[in-house]
């Protein structure tokens, strides 16, 4: 039976409209969530699943302190729990809301992630996004200061996995752009919610799908 994709999250993810060269597929999951730091200071995590062997044509292991391409760690050649990836298929860019700059990696548009976890069987590479105003510490959390009110913070990039890229291929969207976003509330002594899924829940079509929030 055709199985397809739930990528979980309670960030907000929604395919966009331009379909971008399959070559570039590698988007799987995303999750954004902040919290206060002090007055109108709030930092941000960002996690994002992506398809592993893009590396190191994309998506590299690099130095964090220059930002030169250097070899994965894993044994297969591909990135492994602690190296620091740099995503460029789309230059992921923190979005936040407020008309101030996007945040990206130094000299190449792109953030870092540090790799957490790794399914080599099912080729995904779970990241969290560096701060790049840290580098080259390994700060997996975002700091921006606002005035009060309500903004939306998000990334979009590209692509969702494609459906021809196996296993664990998209039949939702593939090849299409992503979006992930949080709505922040400034001033109001709120944080966001935050979830423990999976990077890849499997449901069968056609079938109830249940799982834990």
């Amino acid at each position: 039976m055709t199985r397809w994709r739930l990528v979980g999250a309670m960030a907000f993810v929604c395919a966009l409209v331009a379909t971008p060269p399959a070559w570039a597929t590698h988007f799987r999951y995303g999750h954004l969530t902040w919290q206060v730091v002090a007055g109108n200071t709030v930092e941000f995590t960002l996690q994002n699943v992506f398809r592993r062997d893009n590396s190191p044509s994309f998506n590299p292991c690099v130095n964090p302190a220059t930002n030169t391409t250097i070899a994965c760690t894993g044994s297969d050649g591909f990135p492994a729990p602690g190296d620091v990836i740099r995503e460029d298929i789309g230059d992921t860019r923190l979005n936040f809301g407020d008309g101030s700059p996007t945040v990206g990696s130094p000299g190449n548009g792109g953030l870092f992630y540090v790799v957490t976890s790794v399914d080599p069987t099912n080729n995904w590479a779970f990241g969290l996004a560096l701060d790049p105003s840290r580098l080259p510490a390994i700060d997996t959390t975002i700091q921006h200061t606002y005035v009060p009110g309500t903004y939306t913070a998000r990334i979009d990039d590209c692509c969702r996995i494609s459906p021809v890229v196996g296993p664990n291929a998209h039949i939702n969207n593939p090849d299409l752009n992503y979006r992930v976003e949080t709505q922040v509330s400034v001033g109001m002594g709120n944080s966001s919610p935050v979830s423990a899924l999976p990077p890849i829940v499997v449901c069968l079509q056609d079938s109830v799908c249940s799982f834990l929030v």
